[in-house]
């Protein structure tokens, strides 16, 4: 028959399946956040300037330092006029690519690095040993 199209039911692709992350589930404000944010970034320091390595706690900093700006009502940073959450997904990012390619750029304090540590409860221990007062709640062996 001339000009019928023939389909299949379903294609093929052989990529894992569900095996696999399904990256569509993430929400498409973090994309375009990030975009924006790795933009901005792109401006003042060039093109992936960041892939040249920052330390972990750079990165961590950063991250925070949005994050509590946000928190404390200031939506948007005033130097990029982009959302701070925009600048704390980016600082994110870099932070997950940076420990994962470049572990010789984690400069945790060595007495974090060996995970033997759990926030609900076993990291008083090691802030005790690092001499560093548990009065944080998330500190707390007990729960209220």
């Amino acid at each position: 028959m001339e000009g019928s199209k023939v389909y299949l039911e379903e294609g093929k692709k052989f990529d894992g399946g569900p095996t696999k992350p399904a990256l569509f589930l993430n929400p498409p404000e973090i994309q375009y956040g990030m975009a924006r944010a790795f933009g901005h970034g792109e401006k003042k320091y060039g093109t992936y300037n960041w892939l040249g390595g920052i330390k972990a706690s750079r990165l961590f900093s950063a991250c925070l330092r949005h994050l509590v700006a946000w928190w404390w009502k200031e939506t948007i940073d005033p130097e990029s006029g982009l959302n701070h959450l925009d600048h704390a997904a980016a600082s994110l990012a870099m932070l997950m690519d940076t420990v994962k390619r470049r572990p010789d750029l984690d400069d945790r304090p060595k007495e974090l690095q060996d995970d033997s540590y759990s926030i609900d409860g076993g990291a008083s221990e090691v802030v005790t040993s690092l001499s560093i007062p548990a009065t944080a709640p998330y500190l707390s062996r007990t729960r209220g």
